[in-house]
């Protein structure tokens, strides 16, 4: 058992460095991005929203990053698109404003296409 673990133990060491580094990465390339439009899991609904400082955006909605759904380039004008295109959808409630939106097929279809383009697994 004690050969188990000791052998067991580098691989699990070597497992969280790289997702470290993993994490580290993406959110160097996260901090480089300029404008973008975020989509985030808040109060059950989906908020659509644009932001310069996402790490500081998230912090105050009170979101961490297994909350966030998409990233992508783009500022004002983009999340404009995105909300007209998805009006149909908004909803409102305690917390929520003009940028949140239901969580059904339609929009986690858009999310999923957008995940997929990034190589990153559906929702």
């Amino acid at each position: 058992s004690n050969m188990m673990e000791i052998t067991a133990r580098p691989q699990a060491n070597a497992q969280a460095a790289h997702r470290d580094w993993r994490e580290r990465k993406r959110r160097a390339a996260l901090a480089e991005l300029k404008d973008v439009v975020y989509c985030v899991l808040h109060f059950g609904a989906i908020k659509i929203g644009t932001t310069t400082r996402l790490q500081a955006r998230l912090a105050q909605l009170g979101c961490d990053w297994s909350d966030v759904l998409v990233i992508q380039p783009g500022g004002r004008e983009r999340e404009a698109e995105l909300h007209a295109q998805f009006a149909h959808l908004r909803v409102d409630g305690p917390g929520m404003g003009v940028e949140h939106f239901r969580y059904c097929p339609e929009l986690v279809g858009y999310i999923n296409d957008k995940r997929s383009e990034m190589q990153l697994p559906p929702i």
